[in-house]
């Protein structure tokens, strides 16, 4: 059982650049470490040392357990905003308002094995896990 205070000291040390947890959450090994994306700081999840393109599906058991979903509109914003003028403008057909409502509230969603925040892979990981155990902390 992690303590409250062995908690905020693994936030703090997956908050600075290269800092790395190794936990144990349900017979897994759960390795996170801070790496930069595009000039951003990500923490990347690795599960028996590995990220499988398999457990990035929406129904695999480690990709919900460990990743963070993600959400999407498949329209940019300015398209969006088109798209709702349209579904609102009373000039066009019932049928024209109803696929532009449709492609308005497109959404798709994906797993993504990086996150952005320490605070909210934490909070991920204690409503998923039934048993985290801390390894080793950097």
């Amino acid at each position: 059982m992690i303590t409250k205070e062995q908690w905020q000291k693994i936030e703090k040390s997956l908050s600075y650049p290269y800092g790395s947890v190794k936990l144990r959450c349900d017979g897994y090994d759960v390795s996170a470490f801070v790496m930069t994306d595009k000039m951003k700081l990500v923490i990347e999840v690795f599960v028996d040392g590995f990220i499988k393109g398999e457990w990035l599906l929406n129904e695999h058991e480690i990709g919900i357990k460990f990743y963070e979903k993600k959400t999407k509109y498949t329209l940019n914003k300015k398209e969006r905003e088109e798209a709702r003028k349209n579904m609102n403008n009373k000039r066009l057909g019932i049928d024209l308002r109803e696929m532009f409502k449709r492609h308005y509230e497109n959404k798709y969603s994906y797993i993504n094995p990086c996150w952005t925040s320490a605070k909210s892979f934490l909070r991920h990981i204690r409503k998923t896990c039934n048993t985290i155990e801390l390894i080793e902390e950097k």
